[in-house]
């Protein structure tokens, strides 16, 4: 069983000599080192850091990078104020986090953690396409250079939070987990294929099915009808996705499933 070290918050603000001398008074190998200063996340404070952490052989896990602007932590302005999802703060903080992975790349640091905010339950949230734009530029930008981006959860439902991972599409696809699985029928999952690079080709390449299914394209906060009618999802391009769905696999048969309506395979 793997052996977790305990660590501890410790805030740059006070300088980073002060910050690891009071997680070495706690006599702990690890801490997390946040800021919610973006002008301390500079070179001399980096290199700083760096320093003050390697003499006293502290191990620093990720940069806590907070977001300046308005913040309440409650469930009434919180969802209006915190993170990425406000609008007038988006462009600002997306920038800030930047800088946040810019830094912990020259502390040698492997990762920077933020709140990214109240993630919108609905699909159809005007909030939420923007959001996943946000969340995916900073999410590339990170992968560059080789630093992972985490952040705070719990204020959303775990669906809303794996939905989420999956439309941002910054885990891009892996090969190496489907490697040597052909299928006859294949589900293919249409939210964030534009933003992973050669998902159809590549998924279709490896799988090489018969049937294609495209699944999770309709919005299910709608009542469906029995008459079999339902509201597509609006930002998934779905007449470019069936396009080169049928480009890339001209042997196999698109079907594209109907509420309340067999199909049969």
């Amino acid at each position: 069983m793997t052996k977790l070290k305990l660590g501890v918050m410790a805030p740059l603000e006070e300088g980073p000599e002060a910050t690891i001398n009071k997680v070495k008074a706690f006599e702990l190998p690890t801490c997390q080192v946040s800021c919610w200063q973006r002008n301390r996340l500079n070179a001399e404070m980096a290199d700083r850091l760096a320093a003050a952490a390697d003499k006293d052989g502290i191990e620093i896990t990720t940069i806590w990078t907070g977001m300046e602007g308005p913040h309440i932590w409650d469930f009434v302005q919180g969802p209006v104020l915190i993170g990425l999802v406000p609008l007038e703060t988006q462009a600002e903080r997306v920038a800030t986090l930047k800088e946040g992975c810019d830094f912990a790349v020259r502390v040698g640091v492997p990762s920077i953690t933020t709140h990214v905010g109240f993630i919108p339950e609905s699909l159809t949230n005007p909030l939420y396409p923007p959001l996943l734009d946000a969340l995916r530029e900073v999410a590339e930008y990170c992968g560059e250079r080789d630093i992972q981006l985490w952040f705070e959860t719990g204020q959303e439902t775990p669906i809303t939070l794996l939905r989420t991972i999956q439309d941002v599409g910054s885990a891009n696809l892996v090969e190496e987990e489907l490697d040597g699985h052909r299928c006859d029928v294949l589900l293919m999952c249409v939210p964030g294929w534009h933003k992973t690079p050669g998902y159809i080709s590549r998924l279709l390449e490896i799988t090489k099915p018969q049937v294609i299914i495209p699944i999770h394209f309709d919005d299910f906060t709608r009542p469906v009808r029995r008459s079999g009618h339902y509201r597509q999802l609006s930002f998934l391009r779905m007449k470019e996705f069936t396009e080169r769905v049928r480009s890339a696999a001209p042997g196999a048969s698109f079907r594209k499933p109907r509420p309340f309506q067999t199909m049969l395979i």
